[in-house]
């Protein structure tokens, strides 16, 4: 399905494409508050806030505007995308950003701060290390993913609730790399 937004439509909420199924989003060549990419993402009309993102990707990796410092929850949500390269500006990736995506690769800049709640859950995520500025992993950040190694910094100071659980006991294991004296 596709969204049409129109040049007079000046209000999205935090998530409202959730769940959607969107494949496509056309916005009005005079709309004065949002704008899409050759990607069709949805962002903010500036581009420091992506919204939405369809649901198919023709291209599987995509690279995100150097302007982007907000990712909204369920952006990514259901999306086929495999591997996505966050600006260094990134500061805030909302929660379930990448739930059921089909995300394998992915670099977290040195801005992000927490990681969270399901965050990765249900993506394809298999290795990933953190950048010294995430301070907090919540619950379920990285539920039910095949994630195998992750490098945790000595800066990682709040690891809440379970964030690795896993779908059932005969998942392989997970190996956590942190540092002495850390979380």
């Amino acid at each position: 399905k596709t969204i049409n937004i129109p040049d007079n439509f000046n209000y999205i909420g935090e998530s409202a494409f959730a769940s959607g199924g969107v494949v496509a989003y056309d916005v009005a060549e005079n709309n004065k508050y949002y704008s899409i990419d050759e990607h069709n993402i949805l962002y903010n009309k500036n581009k420091t806030v992506l919204i939405a993102a369809p649901v198919t990707f023709e291209n599987k990796e995509v690279v995100l505007p150097e302007t982007v410092k907000e990712i909204r929850s369920y952006a990514f949500e259901k999306s086929s995308v495999n591997k996505i390269t966050l600006p260094d500006g990134v500061t805030d990736l909302g929660e379930c950003t990448f739930r059921y995506s089909a995300l394998k690769e992915i670099n977290i800049p040195d801005g992000v701060t927490v990681l969270k709640e399901f965050v990765f859950a249900s993506s394809m995520i298999n290795e990933l290390t953190l950048p010294s500025s995430v301070t907090t992993i919540e619950s379920n950040a990285f539920q039910w993913t095949p994630i195998r190694k992750i490098v945790i910094p000595k800066e990682t100071v709040n690891i809440v609730g379970n964030p690795f659980k896993k779908s059932n006991s005969s998942a392989p294991p997970l190996t956590v790399y942190c540092y002495e004296n850390s979380a």
